[in-house]
């Protein structure tokens, strides 16, 4: 038996649950994303690119070769 799956990702959500974050913490607070893993297998460059066009600037990875 094959078993395949599809799996959607919404980069406009992404973007929608940063910004709650951020608007959760106080003035001057820093609210970055976690992006390790290549985004957890999202891509990094579709999730780094959605969140830099709501104003993220702060990215996290895990290795140096990542960033």
């Amino acid at each position: 038996m094959t078993l395949s799956a599809d799996l959607t990702i919404n980069l406009k959500s992404i973007a929608h649950n940063w910004l709650l974050l951020k608007a959760k913490l106080s003035s001057g607070v820093d609210c970055g994303a976690v992006v390790k893993a290549d985004a957890y297998g999202v891509g990094m460059e579709s999730v780094v690119g959605a969140l830099l066009k709501v104003g993220c600037r702060s990215f996290y990875v895990s290795r140096l070769s990542e960033a």
